[in-house]
């Protein structure tokens, strides 16, 4: 009896089920394909971090070099400044010594005076006093036409002395000095600037910043907070602690005085020491004991340094000085010579539908939404300030040496030029990038006002960073990075709010 077709079709169903059943070949694709998705995925948030990490590198870079440019400004200005203090004190050095000398011959002169005309006079006194009286008034007349430009002019209107060309000398260098404590700051912030974007960055700004904050002087765009300037850390010898203050940071006034607390240092200064000894040596010891009388007479804060401070006008010859406070104090040197660069890198269209996270669809919802998420640029910030060093080792353990010595040792130091701390005689001054905060340190600025906190340095380099990165930007996506302006403004709008509750008293500034 033959099968039936339905017994057989079932049979063969059935069969075929259970092959299917056993079969294990394929099943690893569907695991494949699950896998795929997710490496896929993960290959996505891995560039996308990727390109968020180089963008934050690429920013912190250029405030690194736009802060280190900037500091290296400042120690070129303030190298300078030494450079002119020194050229000035030996100009001044000249004309003390001259008196000095002078004066030197007249101590000979009386006592061989008193020598001769005594009731037995000294025949070689008599002729010491006769051979010193020419050179006497000689060298007196040299004195006032030579070396006293307002006498001189006076007296001897035909004459064209010595001291008279050493005051125009001396005037230029103040000049150069007022222009260079002046420029400085701005110099140093353009070339912090350049640097920065050089090195990638849309626009750098320093703080503090190098003149009016602009926000002050936008129209309804008042932030407040504490006012800081930028401005080099010294000040002329005879100008007072007002002159510190922003407002009067380019008022030079005519006048002055301290030749005395400038003829105690001068004694012992080195340019004193230079010209006494290069005068020793040029000269002959005529009358006998001349060089005896010059040497106490100058090593003396005596008539010479009065006689040079009036000749040249109690001003020009003035040295420019770092503040007590600042250099006897590490928080305060920090705080007045410290800079403080901020850096921005746009980035627009990262969180928009078509851009590079458009895979991220739920950014772009937060972002339309919560302020936090539109920014869409970076910032970064570095720090970098200026050191005072011995250009080699062995002058530093020299010192130290030297500095133990009792009592003179520092005096030593200081007239060698050789010590630690930071003065206006040596073109000492280099830079350093450095944390932008450490344990027990504030922002601030020694030199003006009191210390501030992160809201205060976002709100006086956010206009810097705006007006920046406007200029110059070729079109609404044009760049690169891209820019956009309504992109740029999330951003500043984001640094503004994000750093408003940092204020002195708490977070990153404590």
């Amino acid at each position: 009896m033959k099968p039936s077709s339905k017994g057989t079709t079932m049979e063969r169903i059935r069969r075929s089920l259970g092959v299917l059943h056993h079969e294990q070949s394929g099943a690893i694709a569907l695991l494949l394909l699950a896998s795929i998705l997710i490496l896929f995925m993960s290959a996505l948030v891995i560039y996308d971090a990727g390109t968020a990490a180089g963008d934050k590198m690429e920013a912190q870079i250029a405030a690194d070099s736009a802060a280190y440019s900037h500091t290296v400004i400042k120690a070129r200005g303030m190298n300078m400044m030494a450079y002119a203090n020194t050229i000035k004190r030996m100009i001044f050095s000249y004309l003390a010594t001259y008196m000095n000398a002078w004066i030197a011959i007249l101590v000979l002169f009386a006592y061989h005076a008193s020598q001769c005309f005594r009731f037995l006079p000294s025949p070689s006194s008599c002729w010491t006093w006769a051979k010193a009286l020419p050179m006497v008034i000689i060298e007196g007349i040299e004195l006032v036409a030579a070396n006293n430009p307002s006498m001189g002019g006076e007296i001897f209107p035909n004459f064209n002395g010595e001291s008279a060309k050493s005051l125009v000398e001396l005037k230029a260098l103040e000049q150069y000095q007022q222009y260079m404590f002046a420029i400085t700051p701005w110099w140093a912030y353009v070339e912090g600037v350049m640097r920065g974007m050089t090195n990638g960055a849309l626009m750098t700004a320093s703080w503090p910043v190098p003149g009016e904050n602009l926000a002050s002087s936008i129209p309804g765009f008042s932030l407040g907070g504490a006012r800081h300037i930028d401005v080099l850390p010294i000040s002329r010898r005879d100008l007072d602690s007002r002159w510190w203050t922003p407002a009067d940071a380019y008022r030079f006034p005519a006048g002055g005085g301290g030749a005395g607390s400038y003829c105690l240092e001068y004694a012992g200064s080195l340019e004193s020491i230079v010209t006494m000894v290069q005068t020793l040596l040029n000269s002959i010891d005529d009358p006998d004991g001349w060089k005896t009388a010059f040497f106490v007479t100058h090593i003396l804060p005596s008539i010479g340094c009065f006689y040079a401070a009036w000749s040249y006008d109690h001003v020009h010859y003035q040295d420019w000085r770092i503040k007590e406070s600042i250099k006897n104090n590490r928080q305060n040197w920090f705080s007045g010579t410290a800079a403080l660069s901020v850096a921005y890198t746009p980035r627009a269209g990262r969180n928009a539908d078509d851009g590079e996270r458009q895979k991220y669809l739920y950014m772009h919802r937060e972002a339309s939404v919560n302020t936090a998420y539109k920014n869409e640029g970076y910032f970064a910030m570095a720090r970098s300030e200026l050191v005072y060093k011995q250009p080699f080792h062995i002058f530093g353990t020299f010192a130290n040496y030297i500095g133990s010595v009792p009592l003179v040792g520092d005096l030593i130091n200081r007239r060698l030029g050789i010590q630690h701390e930071p003065d206006m005689w040596s073109p000492r001054y280099r830079t350093k990038n450095r944390p932008v905060i450490l344990p027990g340190e504030r922002f601030g600025s020694s030199i003006q006002s009191g210390f501030v906190g992160l809201n205060t340095v976002a709100q006086d380099t956010a206009p810097y960073l705006a007006l920046g990165s406007i200029v110059g930007i070729p079109g609404p996506q044009g760049g690169d990075p891209p820019f956009e302006i309504g992109s740029a403004l999330n951003d500043f709008t984001y640094l503004i709010q994000s750093t408003s509750s940092w204020a002195s008293s708490n977070g990153i500034a404590k």
